[in-house]
């Protein structure tokens, strides 16, 4: 049998005979998203000396927090994660005392709201003001809503998502998500370019724009980002408007084993399971017939604190593939289906990075946060491609 952890490390096998990779990578799913993006023009706050003039319940506490604290256990309390450092010291700090809080502030640019693990969250987008510095800084945090008010909260790979909803200039955001068609061509055509069926994905359209040219990239980023020269007035010509959207936004598995088994790794009526670490799920799939049950290959994964096991086999002549689990969802029953049609050395080798010449393209396309691979992604571009990819699938 060989196993291999896609989250960075191998772990070894318990049983059967073993062989590991020693590579690995981060395993990204995508999940479906009813969001909400809502771009402003813009909403100044100001610095405050004190956290009891702070509404915590609001989006805007948190931010004015964040530009306000002026000493390390002010910092600690905005974060969720009470184990976070900051980088802010002391001299920071007495800057914040001492400065012009009429010419220092933030200004609130934009909010995308979605959910995560049965969490309220928010990427907000600001422009940080200082006092003779001649061009604003643009910011982002990643928050939170917990206990009654906003914590500052980061969650792991969403490099994608921050890129797309803190560079980009907010009216082209807003052109992205609406269902109109744009005037402008080069957002029809990332539009049109990064849906899987008819659902705009976070991934690809982060891809597509890193593959346009620069000239036709600064059309689409906040200018401030590429423009030093811009001034501050270029978020005055952002929209008061809110838009509700349908997107797939991708999360990393909390876990990831993809495990594959040899001609000698077989299920009869009777057998007794010796393997500790898999005993229950290989004991639920356990032939009540004469039928040998034969293991091709597994995928264990834990997500939302929910672990699954996908199993692929064969039993009477037929490829079979049985989620074991409670209630798994959409996304795992779409894993689940890919999980049963690739080929085991196939799967193994792109999971530990190996190049597959023919498969480039789509392993590309399916590529996720920093150095992770979307396997919702791979599924989709892997099936739809079936017809041409056969030596690599089963039937």
């Amino acid at each position: 049998m060989k196993k291999i952890l896609a989250l960075l490390i191998l772990i070894p096998t318990i049983s059967f005979a073993q062989e590991t990779d020693g590579n690995g990578i981060v395993l990204e799913y995508n999940q479906k998203q009813n969001s909400i993006y809502e771009s402003f023009s813009p909403i100044k706050i100001k610095i405050v000396n004190s956290q009891t003039e702070i509404d915590y319940s609001k989006i805007e506490g948190i931010v004015q927090s964040f530009l306000s604290a002026n000493n390390r256990q002010w910092v600690k309390s905005d974060f969720y994660n009470k184990n976070k450092t900051s980088v802010k010291d002391d001299e920071h700090f007495n800057k914040i005392k001492s400065c012009n809080k009429d010419s220092t502030y933030v200004e609130l640019e934009s909010v995308y709201r979605y959910s995560y693990n049965g969490n309220s969250m928010a990427l907000v987008k600001f422009s940080i003001t200082f006092e003779g510095v001649p061009f604003q800084i643009i910011y982002s945090l990643s928050i939170i809503f917990r206990d009654n008010r906003w914590y500052i909260y980061d969650l792991i790979n969403q490099t994608n998502t921050t890129y797309i909803f803190s560079s980009l200039n907010n009216n082209i955001i807003l052109e992205l998500l609406s269902k109109e068609k744009s005037k402008n061509n080069i957002v029809e055509k990332l539009k049109n370019n990064s849906m899987i069926q008819s659902t705009l994905n976070i991934d690809l359209l982060f891809r597509n724009i890193e593959n346009l040219k620069e000239n036709e990239k600064n059309q689409l980023l906040d200018e401030r980002i590429w423009n030093f020269n811009a001034g501050k007035n270029i978020n005055k010509k952002y929209q008061n408007k809110k838009i509700e959207s349908i997107i797939l936004q991708s999360f990393t598995l909390d876990k990831a084993v993809f495990t594959t088994y040899n001609k000698k790794d077989i299920l009869y009526q009777g057998v007794k399971v010796q393997d500790t670490e898999n005993k229950k799920f290989l004991s639920s799939i356990i032939p009540q017939t004469k039928d040998t049950l034969y293991l091709i290959h597994s995928l264990s994964i834990k997500l939302n604190s929910n672990n699954y096991i996908v199993v692929k086999y064969k039993f009477k002549n037929s490829i079979e593939s049985t989620i074991i689990g409670e209630n798994p969802n959409k996304e795992i029953i779409e894993i689940s289906n890919f999980v049963k049609t690739i080929k085991s050395k196939v799967f193994f080798d792109i999971i530990a990075n190996k190049e597959i010449s023919e498969l480039k393209d789509i392993i590309k396309d399916s590529k996720g946060q920093v150095n992770g691979l979307n396997i919702s992604n791979l599924a989709y571009f892997f099936l739809k491609n079936k017809a041409l990819l056969s030596k690599y699938i089963d039937d």
